[in-house]
């Protein structure tokens, strides 16, 4: 499910499965995501349509969102399997 997106950000030094991993952990809230990932929140909307059309699942999809959830978790607990840095999550205060 993700191997053409891991594909995609390794061959254009992407950061489309780190981008959607970070605003999924946000629960989606694009602004507390962007800045956790020191974007702009258009650029990370941006990053999340490219991964929607890489894919093939649309994020807005309840089956799909848990899918793509789901092989991110996976993805993460396998070491090396994505080789991207996880930003610090941010807290609300």
């Amino acid at each position: 499910m993700l191997g053409a997106v891991i594909d995609y950000d390794a061959a254009h030094a992407g950061d489309l499965v780190i981008s959607v991993r970070v605003w999924l952990e946000h629960d989606r809230q694009t602004e507390r995501a962007a800045a956790a990932l020191h974007v702009h929140p258009n650029t990370l909307l941006y990053r999340a349509r490219r991964f929607e059309q890489i894919s093939g699942r649309p994020l807005g999809s309840t089956e799909s969102l848990a899918e793509v959830w789901l092989a991110l978790r996976a993805t993460a607990a396998v070491p090396g399997a994505v080789p991207v840095p996880v930003p610090p999550r941010i807290h609300d205060s």
